[in-house]
């Protein structure tokens, strides 16, 4: 009973502190209540605050989206663009860069053939320069060489002229003196000669009786003769020989004028006579006799031609004496 009593009051007290539990359980729980409502309440609001906010926001997002769509095809109209403008600013690069490595060979290959017409210009112009020196180099030779040749030709025009005087002096005096400077024989020698010459026009070959002539009569006296109007058995100039008469003369040079004289003599007798020689037809028509022989001028082989050419003038031996030309060449 005892034991009963105790489960009793134990039952008892456990129901009580049960029933007391529940309701502050039950006061805990609507106080729990009440606050969860509140939040309830609270998260209604913020709800349909969040509601509101969603739809204003779907609302949002939607344009957004329409922006966002708008931008996307803006963005690939401009990439396609800016790809298109790339392309072509890539290849206008290119060109670009192209034209200037082109411009840059250009002007390389310009600035080369620059160079090499330069240095060619140059050449050619130090080469003028060197041939132009050359030139006036050969021009200063070529006028010192004329002027020493013209003082040479005024040298050899004065002496010339001063022969020519001395000549005309000679001239006088042979005149004067003429028995001095031909082959004058004898009398009877003369006579011989004559009738020599006669007889020499009927024979078939006259040349044995011309060398005769020659060797007899004429030969011996200019063996004699000639060395004296020489003064010498050797000389080498300018001579004269005239034609009493008629004045005629003949101007003759000879590095040997007395075996010129000595040849004119023969050739004048008939003895080896060149046709057509004016001297030696006067001589055979007009007699040995009747011929003086002078020396000009004594000079150097080297102006004979010059020499004769001017007596040739001076005495005009062309035109109104025997020689056949106006001088040697």
């Amino acid at each position: 009973m005892v034991y009963l009593t105790i489960l009793t009051i134990l039952f008892a007290v456990l129901a009580i502190y049960a029933f007391i539990s529940r309701q502050k359980v039950n006061i805990k729980v609507k106080e729990e209540n009440a606050v969860l409502l509140e939040k309830n309440q609270n998260l209604s609001k913020e709800y349909n605050d969040l509601f509101d906010k969603k739809r204003y926001y779907s609302s949002e997002v939607t344009d957004l989206q329409d922006k966002y769509t708008s931008l996307v095809q803006s963005v690939g109209y401009w990439q396609n663009l800016e790809s298109e403008s790339r392309t072509k600013i890539q290849a206008q690069k290119e060109e670009l860069q192209n034209l200037q490595s082109a411009t840059e060979a250009a002007a390389a290959a310009q600035t080369d053939l620059t160079k090499q017409a330069f240095a060619s210009y140059c050449e050619t112009l130090e080469q003028a320069y060197e041939q132009a020196d050359i030139e006036h180099q050969n021009k200063i030779n070529i006028l010192e060489t004329s002027i020493k040749s013209e003082q040479q030709k005024l040298n050899e025009i004065t002496a010339t002229r001063a022969a020519a005087q001395q000549a005309l002096l000679k001239e006088q005096e042979v005149k004067e003196n003429k028995d001095n400077y031909r082959l004058l024989p004898s009398s009877s020698d003369l006579e011989d000669i004559i009738a020599l010459e006669r007889v020499k026009r009927n024979l078939h070959k006259p040349r044995i009786l011309s060398m005769l002539i020659w060797q007899t009569y004429w030969q011996p006296i200019a063996k004699n003769k000639f060395p004296i109007i020489l003064q010498d058995k050797t000389k080498c100039g300018i001579y004269k020989i005239t034609n009493l008469l008629d004045n005629k003369s003949y101007i003759g040079q000879s590095v040997d004028i007395y075996k010129r004289w000595n040849d004119h003599c023969k050739c004048g007798l008939g003895i080896d006579t060149p046709p057509g020689n004016k001297l030696y037809k006067a001589i055979q028509e007009d007699g040995l006799e009747n011929f003086t022989f002078e020396l000009l001028t004594e000079c150097p082989k080297e102006e004979l031609d010059s020499k004769e050419k001017y007596f040739i003038e001076l005495y005009q031996a062309k035109e109104y004496g025997y020689n056949g030309t106006g001088g040697n060449k």
